[in-house]
């Protein structure tokens, strides 16, 4: 009986690691690695065609026009085009604090329409210190809060196939790059008579489609900004019944002392 007794606890100590595996195993977050994944690598790709390409080849696109217009020489013109993308690779920090509070799908809307608003803004007026802030700063801000949810939310839908899928992703940025030299030079000469305006409202309303591709960006609850939102759900709903059981007790007492005074 005794040895029986020692094999049964030996077997339930080897049993517990397993059954922490298996535990462990169930309170692992699902990763689709495919599915709706595929739609967000879309999303992604796209929005890096389009931001990536417009803020790559605005030198190509807009250095002659500019110069001619404004009347100033390349170096103050080339600013603009500097500022574009030195705002947007310096709006990372803003972009992670932004993505991990507010999620992915949220923060690239918002960063779509402030980019598609600088472009649009720009047209309104010709001054080389109005397109620092439009173009530079508020379509540089945009782009920043758009380029990091784009790649985020495709690490949250995939895990085998993570790096396949940030690749092909990520391969709209190359693609962009080569295609808008190409073809916005030519709409700009056949469509706007070599006017840059109307490439700028072209490139706004490109940059606002990427808020469209930002609203697929449906958010898992893996992501952190889905983890806060049912922490804070979880706290608000206890301090609602903390609140409730506090009125209820109030409310108890003062029948139960106005039942002893009659």
């Amino acid at each position: 009986m005794t040895t029986e007794r020692n094999n049964d606890n030996n077997n339930d100590l080897l049993d517990e690691p397993n059954e922490h595996r298996r535990k462990t195993v169930k309170r692992r977050p699902i990763v689709p690695d495919g599915g709706w994944g595929w739609i967000i690598v879309f999303s992604s790709f796209m929005i890096h065609f389009i931001m990536d390409g417009i803020t790559y080849s605005m030198g190509d696109i807009y250095l002659e026009p500019m110069l001619s217009s404004l009347k100033l020489n390349r170096g103050y013109v080339s600013i603009i085009f500097a500022f574009l993308e030195s705002i947007t690779l310096a709006a990372a920090p803003i972009s992670t604090v932004f993505t991990n509070t507010f999620g992915s799908r949220k923060i690239t809307i918002v960063g779509a329409i402030l980019a598609s608003l600088g472009f649009f803004l720009s047209r309104l007026w010709t001054n080389i210190y109005y397109y620092y802030v439009t173009i530079g700063l508020i379509a540089g801000i945009g782009c920043g809060l758009m380029y990091l949810p784009a790649i985020v939310s495709v690490g949250y839908y995939f895990e085998r196939k993570r790096s396949f899928a940030i690749g092909i992703a990520d391969c709209g940025s190359g693609l962009g790059t080569i295609a808008f030299p190409f073809f916005i030079p030519w709409i700009m000469e056949h469509f706007f008579s070599n006017d840059y305006k109307g490439i700028l409202l072209l490139e706004s309303v490109l940059l606002l489609m990427c808020a469209f591709f930002g609203l697929l960006m449906v958010p898992l609850p893996i992501e952190l900004s889905e983890q806060r939102r049912a922490r804070l759900k979880l706290r608000a709903e206890a301090k609602r019944q903390a609140t409730n059981k506090v009125v209820l007790d109030k409310d108890n007492n003062a029948n139960q002392l106005i039942t002893e005074q009659q």
